[in-house]
């Protein structure tokens, strides 16, 4: 159960991690055509693409502790 918890921990802060580096650091005026009326959907496409690469991370951050735990027992 506590390792339930922490993979969903770890997945929630690597996927607000992302988000606030996408929002931070990419000038999303450069890739995309930015206008008052598409606003929400760019909003909308970087909450998706920080949720499938905070998703991603977190699978190998999880996958990490794993691994690193049963070594750490033994288990090979």
């Amino acid at each position: 159960m506590l390792n339930l918890l922490f993979q969903f921990a770890i997945q929630l802060i690597c996927i607000y991690v992302t988000f606030q580096l996408a929002i931070r650091l990419v000038d999303w005026g450069r890739f995309l055509k930015v206008t008052a009326e598409n606003e929400r959907a760019i909003r909308f496409f970087i909450i998706l693409l920080s949720i499938a690469v905070g998703y991603i991370v977190a699978s190998f951050f999880n996958g990490l502790f794993e691994m690193t735990n049963q070594l750490l027992r033994g288990h090979f």
